[in-house]
């Protein structure tokens, strides 16, 4: 009977003409489908942090070696190899001579014992020999909906007299169920896995890996720039099912959750860059040169020669504890706690330079060929003269820029606001 209910499964699967899974690259049947192990417990979650969104998952804290020995078990179960897996999940292979007399062998001997037992009513018997002559017709689509329309006749004189013949009978039974899940052999391969990976106790993880919200504008010195944040999380369920208030569930993806995560914000400064002249003259950064009496004798007229390198990332570390309450309306019932643990900075903006070439303010018709750079480090910007020459009609005094220390200007908070805050406020979502 095996043998049987295998080559009209292949019929089934033929007649509905959908290929079940694409091909993926592990060591595994070719066209095995990881997305089919996933059902209730697993999810689709959003963190919400400020005006940011976070999207990650839940799943099992499986590894790839584990999955793959669960596999190979299952398919012994199933009596199916990893070749025959993949031939049951290509619809437009052709049937070989072989199989289609099992098929048919298979219809006309249900049919007669169906006959024997009393069962000539519509979508019995009668129902199986309608199938045979589609089949024999080829008429493959035809003969699976045939079956598929005896599955509402259940009565309980039907099951009382199936018995009589069970062997061929239940073997029905059975293609009719394998009808209901769309294909038999397959779908019962999945929901054994299923099993097996919920009775292996491999726990369940909270895992965001390398989730990026959208970019978000902040102002810098009067500039408009961009910064992108990235969390990486992993949160272990570390007992099953148990809330923070000692109630137990047993709801797929509930639980309490632990673990760590990190966030990378990286700031794009193309703004700052871009208008790096505005931002001296405009924020008084000439005020802060040490000696304004080599500025006030002169004419400047500064012209920005180079944007120089602006690279700024931060990265926020820390633990936080979750908990997932799917049996519950309540909005706290779901949510989660940060605690930062540590906020590095990394800066390095240099090379952003400006010339002037200034005519002096006396009558001597002296000038002065000038440069700046602007540079920073975490704590503070630097506004630096980098060539300092004063040419006059007589003679000339040479550089003597190493004779002025670097005006210092602080940093502009609005680029860390944001950050400032990452710490707390977090809002967790099941979102599918």
């Amino acid at each position: 009977m095996r043998k049987i209910t295998k080559a009209i499964s292949i019929l089934l699967a033929m007649a509905m003409l959908c290929v079940l899974m694409p091909q993926t690259a592990y060591a595994r049947p070719k066209t095995f489908n990881i997305g089919r192990i996933s059902s209730k417990e697993f999810a689709t979650l959003q963190v919400t942090i400020e005006d940011m969104s976070f999207y990650g998952q839940v799943r099992l804290a499986v590894t790839e070696t584990d999955l793959d020995k669960l596999i190979n078990e299952t398919l012994y179960e199933v009596d199916l190899t990893e070749a025959e897996f993949d031939q049951l999940n290509d619809p437009n292979r052709p049937l070989t001579q072989q199989e289609m007399n099992d098929i048919r062998d298979g219809l006309v001997t249900a049919a007669g014992l169906l006959d024997a037992a009393g069962l000539t009513g519509v979508g019995n018997a009668a129902g199986v020999y309608k199938a045979l002559d589609q089949f024999d017709q080829g008429d493959y689509k035809g003969s699976y909906y045939t079956l598929y329309d005896m599955m509402p006749i259940s009565s309980g004189q039907f099951e009382s007299q199936m018995r009589v013949a069970a062997d061929y009978i239940n073997g029905i039974k059975l293609i009719l169920q394998y009808a209901t899940d769309s294909y038999g052999p397959i779908n019962d391969f999945y929901r054994r896995l299923r099993d097996k990976i919920k009775d292996g106790k491999f726990g369940m993880l909270i895992v965001f890996q390398n989730a990026r919200a959208d970019k978000k504008t902040f102002s810098l010195f009067g500039t408009e720039n961009t910064e992108q944040w990235t969390l990486n999380m992993t949160l272990m369920r570390y007992r099953e099912g148990v809330l923070d208030n000692n109630t137990r569930i047993n709801e797929g993806i509930s639980g309490r959750y632990e673990g760590s995560y990190s966030i990378d914000i990286d700031y794009d400064l193309s703004g700052f860059q871009q208008n790096a002249k505005s931002v001296v003259l405009n924020n008084g950064w000439l005020n802060n040169f040490p000696y304004q009496t080599w500025l006030a004798n002169w004419n400047l007229n500064l012209e920005q020669i180079s944007y120089g390198t602006c690279n700024v990332k931060r990265t926020l570390a820390g633990e936080a504890i979750a908990q997932i309450n799917t049996q519950s309306v309540r909005p706290t019932a779901t949510y989660i706690t940060p605690t930062q643990k540590s906020d590095e900075k990394n800066v390095s903006i240099s090379d952003i330079k400006f010339s002037s070439v200034g005519s002096g303010r006396d009558t001597s018709k002296s000038v002065l060929d000038s440069e700046y750079t602007v540079s920073a480090d975490k704590d503070t910007f630097y506004f630096d003269v980098s060539k300092w020459i004063v040419t006059t009609p007589t003679a000339s005094t040479g550089d003597i820029s190493d004779r002025s220390p670097a005006a210092e200007i602080p940093w502009d908070k609005e680029i860390w606001k944001r950050g400032d805050k990452a710490g707390q406020g977090w809002k967790l979502k099941v979102v599918k």
